[in-house]
């Protein structure tokens, strides 16, 4: 009786088949009935008409294979294994779509969906060898199958496989010998499925199976793999014609011949001298592939790709150098299409040759490689890391180019570098507009990046990609500048590509610098042109570097105006070495042609310093360089002395950026006094009278007196001449202008205190009334100079006696030990006269506690001394030797301040202890 069965699912079509066996029975559940029926109907001698049905019934198997994964796995080999056996190699393989090629390919689809564990290991030998039976008789599509099943039986029962090697890989021999041989035969009926040895589809795979085995045995095979060279040649020569009625059949040999030479390059990197007969066919073998490749290839182009950049990467890279003009043609690297997919593939194949045989390009081929990465570099289609990888090929041409410069060129090769250098540094100016959008997006602790927006016009041509940037206002334009998926991978490109772009600028420049001829690089205004682009787009883009987190913290007021401290100690090593080398670019420069450049620039350097404080090293590199340092101190300055009024301003950005320049141009002119020291002199005078004045209206007058200590510091630090005599008469005016703040700062001290804690955030702000007088005692002059204003000096020094705490009491003990030492009681003491009380009782106190511990309880001695709040604090500091020292040369001129009137304050005993204190 013949059954067929529609809908297996439905119980009642499948108790009638099973002989002997019920639901209940513990044994058969209902999935495994489904199973035993279908065993039923395939053990049953079936003629051809019946296909169909075999083949519903296979189907049903493979669908609901999940038997497999049960323990009944066992069962389902011991019953249903041997009857796949015995209808796929007793019946005839068949070469045309049918119902019987169905059911052969069911089978075998079957066969490979089984796992391989323990319960296959029985029947693995089977099937081995049907697969292997099978394939030289069998059509294309099962063959491919067979080749799957061999492949996985082998990764699995390796260990049990070594006898039967040498067979299986001559049989793999005898397939790939078969299919170059017979490659040329077609069947052209849509109908027709190919037989195995003339499929290209199956010629492709045999290669990949022998690496693979020869991976897996690597020890026991690996000498056979030498009888696959010749028969790889071979493949490698065939040639058909293009014919649009044989398209298929073409794509599939050009698949095959990539796949044979990705089999060559394995070869090569495994046992490379068994290729040396036929190197020299190995550049015509890829560039007839490129050429070949239809549209419709792009895996297969993507591959050959690889495979050549892995050939390139051997000692095989001399062959192709005479090809190279070739390879440079984007049509032929890319074809027809120029998918982006492909296109950092190519570009990194062609630059890694390129990089190799760098020394063997003509002018040529080197002008046509420099022209072909410069439009790569600007190509905004491309990642970032491509054009990286751009910028850096096109520095390593130029540095191995500079020889042949060096041994005779002409001004031709000149003027392409310097061509050169315009097209890298025009590369800024896309980074420009690009990188304060991407700080502005990214600069957040968020690490998923949101679209962008930015100004840079994108060429239509280019394709589109995943991330775009978005003109505000015009249709968005996609490009793949931003392909990351993080901040840190932005911020890590980015920072890759501006350090590739200074590095290579500053080695073009270097070499262009070398024995040029005169008039190339000094007075042209092109050339003052091209620097001042590069300076005015350069600097933003060094933003970038903020996108990475600092870990020192943010700059602070300290930081800015310590001189000693080094301008980059708050940030990385990476970013203080990209700014040092693009520092470098305008060393190579003539001077003239360094001052045009920074002329016109200086103002934009402000404002960029002013956003991205890690500029600051900018001016700090050239102030510290000899042959620069006065040309641009006279710039600066010329520069600054115009912004002095922003140096009190609301901005204490812009305040305390000034207030850094003008302390790295004191630390130029002590640097260097014999070149900065008269270009200081001619602003000196202009700088210490605007300060002042605008120090009076300014809502943070602070800075302006912060200035004053550097430059005091500046002059009185070195045997700097001319500024000492250019200082002398203003010395007046300093000191009667800070003693009026000194003397005006009673009413004002609280607010102006309270202004400079808002302005500046330190712990412990200065207070006003202590910078004045530290000014006063620190002015750079000699005291024979300041004879005639000593008396301006008198009031500075009280209060410097009388502050508890700092460096102040030191200072001014010096200086009135100093006076003492070199001027005579009748000229000093009229001058101490309006002072001499708080003089005294200051100095007094400083020693008083001594004598404590010898009179504890004498009143008479302590009233005499006047002890007041500051003793414990000048014993501290260690200040009471100096006091005592200046009272014994005072002698008996100090006591006279005893005939006068005491300020006594009386402290109430039940709180401190009985006292009388001033």
């Amino acid at each position: 009786m013949k059954i067929y069965i529609f809908n297996l699912s439905d119980s009642r079509w499948l108790l009638p088949a099973i002989k002997g066996a019920t639901v209940k029975d513990p044994v058969l559940d209902l999935g495994y009935a489904r199973q035993m029926f279908l065993t039923a109907e395939l053990r049953r001698p079936l003629s051809i008409t019946e296909d169909d049905t075999r083949l519903i019934l296979a189907t049903e198997i493979k669908e609901n294979i999940e038997i497999v994964y049960t323990k009944k796995y066992s069962q389902f080999l011991q019953t249903l294994l041997p009857h796949f056996v015995r209808i796929l190699s007793t019946e005839e393989p068949v070469f045309e779509l049918g119902d019987s090629q169905k059911l052969r390919l069911t089978l075998l689809e079957i066969i490979n969906r089984l796992p391989n564990n323990e319960f296959f290991h029985p029947y693995y030998e089977i099937i081995l060898k049907l697969t292997m039976s099978l394939l030289a008789k069998e059509n294309e599509e099962n063959a491919l199958v067979c080749l799957r099943i061999i492949l996985e039986l082998h990764k699995y029962y390796r260990s049990n496989m070594s006898a039967e090697l040498v067979l299986i890989n001559k049989f793999s021999l005898q397939i790939f010998s078969c299919g170059v041989s017979d490659g040329r035969a077609k069947n052209t009926s849509s109908t027709k499925i190919p037989k195995s040895t003339h499929s290209f589809k199956v010629l492709t795979e045999c290669p990949m199976l022998v690496v693979i085995l020869v991976q897996i045995y690597k020890e026991k095979i690996s000498w056979f793999i030498s009888r696959f060279v010749e028969p790889c040649v071979a493949g490698l020569e065939l040639v058909l014609p293009k014919n649009q009625s044989i398209h298929s059949a073409y794509n599939d040999l050009i698949a095959c011949q990539i796949k044979i030479l990705s089999f060559v390059a394995y070869v090569i990197r495994l046992n490379g001298p068994l290729l040396e007969p036929h190197k020299e066919k190995l550049p015509g073998f890829i560039i007839y592939l490129l050429s070949s490749c239809q549209g419709d290839l792009t895996n297969a182009r993507k591959e050959l790709l690889m495979t050549t950049r892995h050939i390139i990467g051997t000692d095989l890279y001399t062959v192709f150098v005479p090809y190279i003009e070739l390879l440079l043609d984007e049509e032929l690297l890319l074809g027809e299409s120029s998918l982006a997919l492909l296109r950092p593939l190519a570009y990194g194949m062609l630059a890694e040759l390129l990089h190799h045989s760098r020394n063997d390009l003509t002018f040529g081929v080197f002008c046509k490689a420099v022209s072909m990465y410069s439009l790569a570099l600007h190509d905004p289609q491309l990642p970032i890391h491509v054009q990286t990888m751009a910028c850096k090929l096109i520095l390593n041409l130029t540095e191995s180019f500079y020889l042949k410069l060096q041994q005779g060129q002409g001004q031709e090769e000149r003027m392409f570098l310097l061509n050169v250098f315009k097209t890298i540094s025009r590369k800024f100016n896309f980074l420009r507009k690009v990188v304060p959008y991407v700080c502005e997006e990214f600069g957040d602790s968020s690490s998923t990046l949101p679209a962008l927006s930015t100004t840079m016009p994108i060429p239509s041509r280019l394709c589109h990609t995943k991330s775009y940037i978005a003109v505000p206002g015009e249709p968005k334009t996609h490009f793949a500048l931003l392909t990351a998926e993080s901040k840190d991978d932005i911020a890590k490109d980015l920072c890759a590509l501006v350090r590739a772009l200074v590095l290579s600028l500053r080695s073009i420049t270097a070499e262009l610098s070398k024995d040029a001829p005169q008039g190339d690089l000094t007075s042209s205004s092109a050339d003052t042109l091209a620097y001042h682009k590069l300076l005015r787009d350069s600097l933003p883009c060094f933003k970038v570097f903020l996108l990475n987190h600092n870990p020192h913290g943010p700059v602070t007021r300290q930081s800015l105006v310590n001189a000693s401290l080094p301008a980059l100690a708050l940030y990385n090593k990476e970013e203080k070495d990209v700014i040092d080398n693009f520092c470098s670019i305008f060393f190579n420069l003539h001077l003239h042609l360094f001052n045009n450049c920074f002329h016109i620039s200086m103002p934009q350097l402000f404002r960029e310093i002013t956003e991205n404080q890690t500029l600051i090293v900018v001016p700090q590199h050239i102030l510290t360089r000899s042959g620069f340092s006065s040309a641009f101190t006279e710039l600066l300055l010329d520069f600054l002395v115009d912004q002095l009024s922003l140096l009190g301003a609301e901005d204490s950005k812009k305040s305390l950026v000034i207030l850094r320049l003008f302390t790295l141009i004191f630390g130029a002119v002590s640097l260097f006094p014999e070149q900065n020291e008269p270009i200081l002199q001619l602003h000196l005078s202009k700088i210490v009278r605007n300060s002042l004045n605008f120090a009076t209206q300014a809502i943070n007058p602070m800075n302006y007196f912060m200035l004053f200590r550097s430059l005091f510091r500046c002059i009185g630090a070195g045997k700097l001449d001319l500024l000492y005599r250019e200082f002398v008469p203003l010395l007046p005016l300093v000191l009667k202008k800070l003693n009026r703040f000194l003397n005006g700062t009673a009413n004002v001290n609280f607010f102006m205190d309270l202004l400079t804690i808002l302005i500046i955030p330190e712990k412990h702000p200065p207070c006003l009334k202590e910078v004045f007088v530290e000014l006063c005692l620190t002015v750079p002059v000699r005291l024979s100079a300041l004879l005639a204003h000593l008396h301006l000096l008198m009031r500075p020094l009280v209060f410097s006696l009388q502050v508890e705490t700092g460096e102040l009491p030191s200072q001014g003990l010096r200086t009135l030990e100093l006076c003492v030492d070199n001027l005579t009681p009748e000229f000093l003491d009229p001058i101490m006269a309006p002072v001499r009380l708080e003089l005294m009782q200051a100095l007094w106190s400083d020693v008083a506690l001594q004598f404590v511990t010898l009179f504890k309880y004498n009143w008479f001695i302590l009233r005499s001394f006047a002890l007041n709040r500051i003793i414990l604090s000048y014993i501290s500091l260690g200040y009471d030797h100096l006091a005592m020292r200046i009272l014994g040369k005072l002698g008996g001129r100090s006591k006279s301040a005893l005939r006068e009137h005491q300020q006594l304050a009386y402290v109430h005993p039940s709180s401190t202890g009985t006292a009388i204190t001033p």
